[in-house]
């Protein structure tokens, strides 16, 4: 099998568009009501620093993924602690944001349609 080798540019357009992608389909300052604008700005700089932080250890650290940042930055035990809890939050994420998707189609569009059928073909669509 042909190892896919992805560049910084695709690395950071695929952070960019999990940060915009997760904002959006779930939506957490919706009880702010008037001041949801307030809340978005917030997130939104907040996610520029977590990006800044990524783009800064990938400079400090080239050629090495996440994983291998966090384990040096924080040592063998607490960076493996650390990396099955960023594991878990992505695997939480991922099914929230396929629930929120899957929910919008059943609604949308396929009203008649199982949920679980719905679920099979998108995952299958996404791998």
């Amino acid at each position: 099998m042909n190892t896919e080798i992805i560049t910084d540019r695709q690395r950071i357009f695929l952070v960019i568009t999990f940060i915009i992608g997760e904002t959006t389909m779930l939506s957490k300052g919706i009880e702010a009501g008037k001041n949801l604008w307030l809340a978005i700005i917030l997130s939104i700089f907040m996610a520029i620093l977590i990006f800044l932080i990524y783009a800064r250890l990938h400079y400090n650290f080239p050629n090495k993924d996440l994983f291998d940042m966090i384990e040096i930055s924080f040592g063998k035990v607490i960076g493996k602690g650390i990396i099955i809890l960023f594991t878990w939050y992505i695997f939480h994420l991922t099914a929230l944001i396929t629930e929120n998707m899957i929910y919008f189609i059943n609604t949308a569009s396929l009203a008649k349609t199982s949920m679980i059928t719905l679920i099979i073909l998108f995952i299958a669509l996404c791998v």
